[in-house]
């Protein structure tokens, strides 16, 4: 049987309450995700530890708050995108902030999601459920086209291998009916 793939997901809020409720509604999430996928929850209350989280395990989701002390979620969305490949994390933002231009700021900035505090249980589980298996998904096919590079290279090597003896057989007739 083959190792599980493992979907990081990494929840920023400086409200330690908070990121235990997200931590709950996350494993409530984490139960419909293919059987060959088990996923990694982290929870943090420092913006600036999870810069540091990010840089070492480089999450597939990252939740972030945006009000925070330290470094906002603004700017946490903006180093992930700056430093990181955008389209290998996702980003969700769960926030009180719900004008539209905070809303805006965060999809420019790179935000995949916005939900608005307080935390809907019901609608944040199935906006992660959903993320989650669109993650599991792109890993799927990721792991498909690196099987089929493979397949190609090997194909593609034994062909040029084939077209080789042909060819060297075949000068040798030439050679030999020449004589």
């Amino acid at each position: 049987m083959s190792e599980k793939q493992v979907i990081k997901l990494l929840l920023v809020d400086d409200q330690p309450f908070v990121v235990q409720l997200m931590q709950k509604l996350a494993e409530k999430a984490a139960i419909g995700v293919p059987s060959d996928f088990e996923v990694e929850i982290i929870g943090e209350t420092s913006p600036l530890k999870a810069m540091k989280i990010i840089k070492e395990k480089q999450p597939h989701i990252l939740i972030t708050d945006i009000v925070m002390p330290e470094l906002n979620g603004f700017e946490l969305i903006k180093h992930v995108r700056l430093f990181y490949d955008p389209h290998k994390t996702k980003i969700i933002v769960v926030t009180a902030l719900e004008d539209k231009e905070s809303r805006i700021k965060a999809f420019l900035n790179g935000a995949n999601d916005y939900v608005t505090k307080p935390i809907d249980d019901l609608e944040f589980t199935l906006r992660l459920k959903n993320m989650l298996k669109l993650v599991s998904l792109e890993l799927i096919f990721q792991n498909r086209v690196l099987f089929l590079q493979q397949a190609l290279k090997e194909a593609t090597s034994k062909l040029l291998q084939k077209l080789e003896e042909d060819l060297s057989n075949t000068l040798s007739r030439f050679k030999d009916e020449g004589n």
